[in-house]
C-alpha cells in the first residue's frame, strides 16, 4: 500500500477547537467569579490561605489575582491558538514556522496553568474539610481533565495521529464519569443546594409550585440515573451515554442562572466542562470510528 498523509481524524481542528472553547469558557467563569462580575467570589485557595493557614489577606488576594487573570490570559491564548490553527490548517506540521511553535508552546503552558489552578482549588477545598469535600477532586474532574485532554490532542501522534486522541478519550471518559458519579451521589443524598436550584428555578421560571418532598424524590431518581450512566460510560464507552450527559450537564449549568439570575453567569461558565467534556468525547468517538473505517477501506485496497 502506498504511503499516505497522516490521518487527522481524532485530532482534527474541529475537535481541538471545540475543546479550546470549552476551556476558554470555564476560564472566563473563573475570572468572572472574581473580577468581572458584580458578585465577587474568592476561590477556595484564598479561603484556605487566609482562614486556615494564617497567610495575610494581601497575599491571599494576590494569589487569587494570579489565578483569575492567569485563567483569563489562558483563555485568550487558546482562542488565538485555535484561530491560527484554522487559518493555517493546510500547512504540513513539518513546515510550521517559529511563530507557530511559539504559539503552541504558549498553549501548553496555558493548559498546565489552568489544570493546576483547578486542582489546587479542589485540594484547598478538601483541606478545609467541608461537607462532601473529600469527593471534590472527582466532582470537578472535568475541569482539570479538559486542558489535559487538549494537551494530548496537541501532541504529535503516531503515523495515524491517533495516540494522543486515544489518551484524550480515556481522560475525558474517566473524568466525565467521575463528575457524574459524584454529582449523582450528592443528589441521592439530597444535597441541599441541588434542591434549592430546582425550587428556585420553579419559582422564578415556571411557577408550578413543587413541594420539597416531590423535588427530593425527583432528585434522588436523577442521582441514581447519573450514577448508572457514569458506570455505563466507563464499562461500555457507549457514545450515546455521553450524548445524554451533554444535555444534562448543560441543563444543570444553566440552572445557576435560572435559579439565581443572570448575574450568576460565572457559575454557569465555570461548569462548561460539565457538558463540554462529554460533547468532545462524543466527537472523538465518532472520529475514531471514522478513522478505523478509513483504515479498513485502505487495507482492502
Amino acid at each position: 500500500m502506498p504511503d499516505s498523509a497522516p490521518h487527522s481524524c481524532c485530532a482534527s481542528p474541529l475537535v481541538r477547537c471545540c475543546l479550546r472553547i470549552v476551556i476558554a469558557m470555564q476560564c472566563l467563569g473563573v475570572a468572572g467569579r472574581y473580577c468581572l462580575s458584580t458578585w465577587e467570589s474568592e476561590s477556595h485557595i484564598f479561603e484556605f490561605l487566609f482562614f486556615e493557614s494564617g497567610v495575610s489577606e494581601k497575599t491571599a488576594q494576590l494569589t487569587d489575582d494570579v489565578g483569575a487573570y492567569g485563567c483569563l490570559l489562558a483563555a485568550g491564548v487558546l482562542v488565538v491558538g485555535g484561530a491560527i490553527e484554522f487559518a493555517t490548517r493546510k500547512i504540513n506540521s513539518g513546515k510550521r514556522t517559529t511563530f507557530h511553535r511559539i504559539v503552541r508552546s504558549l498553549e501548553f503552558m496555558s493548559l498546565l496553568f489552568v489544570a493546576g489552578w483547578f486542582v489546587a482549588d479542589a485540594l484547598a477545598y478538601m483541606a478545609r474539610g467541608e461537607l462532601y469535600s473529600k469527593f471534590v477532586l472527582g466532582e470537578v474532574a472535568v475541569r482539570y481533565a479538559a486542558p489535559l485532554a487538549l494537551g494530548c490532542l496537541l501532541l504529535p501522534g503516531d503515523s495515524n495521529g491517533r495516540n494522543g486522541s486515544e489518551v484524550a478519550k480515556w481522560i475525558l471518559t474517566i473524568a466525565t464519569s467521575a463528575t457524574f458519579l459524584i454529582h449523582g451521589y450528592k443528589a441521592v443524598e439530597l444535597y441541599g443546594p441541588f434542591t434549592d436550584l430546582i425550587l428556585l428555578t420553579d419559582m422564578k421560571c415556571f411557577g408550578i409550585g413543587f413541594e420539597q418532598a416531590t423535588v427530593e424524590t425527583g432528585l434522588a431518581l436523577i442521582g441514581w440515573i447519573d450514577i448508572g450512566l457514569a458506570l455505563v460510560l466507563v464499562a461500555t464507552r457507549w457514545r450515546w451515554t455521553a450524548a445524554y450527559m451533554v444535555f444534562w450537564g448543560l441543563l444543570t449549568a444553566v440552572s445557576r442562572m435560572t435559579a439565581f439570575g443572570v448575574f450568576a453567569w460565572p457559575e454557569t461558565l465555570v461548569r462548561t466542562a460539565n457538558w463540554g467534556s462529554p460533547l468532545v468525547l462524543l466527537l472523538l468517538c465518532f472520529a475514531l470510528q471514522s478513522g478505523k473505517r478509513s483504515d479498513n477501506l485502505e487495507a482492502g485496497l
